[in-house]
């Protein structure tokens, strides 16, 4: 890696990591005038958000079907910025079929009446809530209004499910709709899943703006919609971008950052350093006694990671006419029909979603396939295999911080110290580990740089 820097007086950042979080911390970086140097390991940008090519159909496919919400405000500003909001289609209103145990189609339908009587209008109208848990619903919304006021924290150390149950909701109401709800946003179960982090999603969703719960789909793959827009913008800011060059090294001297010590040899010296690696990478750069004395990054190492497993399948039929569908009694929590995929060659590109998938890590792709086909009985039972054309199993392995009781509070500020900072959706943002958090937290750096 050219180690020079014509930084034409202008303060100097290096930031290592091009997933999300870096490229949005570039680009707030050069808002406030620095000249920065983005570093990533990987010859693609992106992260955990990135498309790949494949090899039969040479379709370009996401390694994952990626939600928004209207709730994203610091997401769509960014892309807004880098001139891509209208590659958005946001649902309004919100329709949401769900497949509960007996296979009835209930829709959760959100449309943009003042909060949060857009929530409890969708949630009495749904019909896999029986009428006493849909009662019952207002001790929820007695409580998140409580929360609201006074904070998450009393909801930090229980589970979702203990928290449905101590509100009332049944099981048949917890299978039907928030297990279903707390799997596409907190990618686990709610046995395993802190209630703060549910509590969070519905304050941001629907007791915000009219059009915070809406849900967005892209219209385009990720790269498309995130790197290829914010790498243009970068080059023409004049910023220097470096692929496959990876971080070996931080060196710290008298409670600052001395250096970056990269794989191929070279030293980096800047005014400000920040890095937008996942906590289990940061980890192996970082002097160890150094992590074991400093608050904030003393327990980063009691995070874990919940994987999410995508598979990619190609029918010589339409399979469903829906955009996507979930279903609360399947191991295949979703799928989704290709937003930017949507015929090719007389092929249909549908996708299902696995959250939370530990179990699923080590099997093969056949028996992947098996359990995902099974699933897609439920939505169309004259499917056969036959009509299966091609398939691609994708495992992210690392593809959120997990949302389990107590991993919360691991969680570092963006400030370490003075000249250097960590972000990513696994820092502290008061939000769960997703692409709004990422954003959010090169925002919160950025805000603290500038005051």
């Amino acid at each position: 890696m050219d180690d020079s820097q014509d930084s034409n007086s202008k303060k100097t950042a290096i930031i290592v990591g091009a997933g999300v979080a870096g490229l949005a911390a570039a680009v707030f970086l050069d808002e406030l005038g620095y000249q920065v140097s983005l570093i990533e390991r990987q010859n693609i940008l992106g992260g955990r958000t990135y498309s790949i090519k494949d090899k039969k159909t040479g379709l370009l496919i996401d390694n994952g079907q990626h939600l928004m919400i209207g709730a994203y405000h610091e997401t769509i500003s960014f892309l807004e910025k880098m001139g891509v909001k209208h590659k958005l289609n946001i649902l309004n209103p919100t329709t949401v079929p769900l497949l509960d145990e007996q296979q009835n189609k209930n829709i959760f339908k959100l449309n943009s009446f003042r909060p949060p009587f857009n929530l409890l209008m969708a949630m009495l109208r749904f019909g896999g809530l029986k009428l006493k848990d849909k009662i019952k619903l207002f001790n929820l919304d007695r409580e998140l209004k409580k929360i609201k006021k006074e904070g998450l924290n009393k909801l930090s150390s229980i589970t979702v499910k203990e928290w449905l149950n101590k509100l009332g909701q049944s099981d048949e109401a917890q299978n039907n709709f928030w297990d279903v709800l707390t799997l596409a946003t907190l990618n686990d179960e709610s046995k395993f899943t802190t209630a703060d982090g549910l509590a969070a999603v519905m304050l941001n969703s629907y007791y915000a703006g009219p059009h915070d719960g809406f849900l967005i789909i892209p219209k385009v793959g990720l790269s498309e919609l995130f790197v290829e827009p914010t790498e243009r913008y970068l080059n023409l800011r004049g910023q220097f971008i470096a692929r496959g060059v990876g971080l070996k090294e931080i060196k710290i001297m008298n409670n600052q950052v001395r250096s970056f010590v990269f794989d191929d040899g070279t030293e980096q010296k800047a005014d400000l350093f920040v890095s937008a690696l996942p906590f289990k990478q940061l980890l192996n750069v970082l002097p160890n006694t150094f992590v074991a004395n400093h608050k904030g990054l003393k327990n980063i190492s009691k995070m874990s990671s919940s994987p999410i497993v995508s598979i990619h399948l190609f029918f010589d039929s339409q399979v469903m006419p829906e955009s996507f569908v979930g279903l609360s009694n399947a191991r295949t929590h979703w799928f989704f029909n290709s937003h930017y995929n949507k015929q090719h060659n007389n092929l249909f590109h549908l996708i299902g979603v696995i959250s939370g998938a530990y179990d699923l890590l080590d099997k093969s792709k056949k028996e992947i396939l098996e359990i995902v086909l099974k699933d897609l009985q439920q939505i169309n039972s004259s499917l056969s295999n036959k009509n299966l054309k091609h398939a691609l199993v994708l495992k992210e392995r690392e593809a959120t911080l997990s949302s389990r009781v107590g991993i919360n509070d691991y969680r570092p500020q963006q400030k370490v110290l003075e000249n250097f900072y960590v972000v990513g959706d696994w820092t502290k943002t008061d939000l769960p580990a997703t692409i709004e958090s990422a954003v959010k937290s090169s925002r919160m750096m950025a805000d603290q740089l500038d005051c």
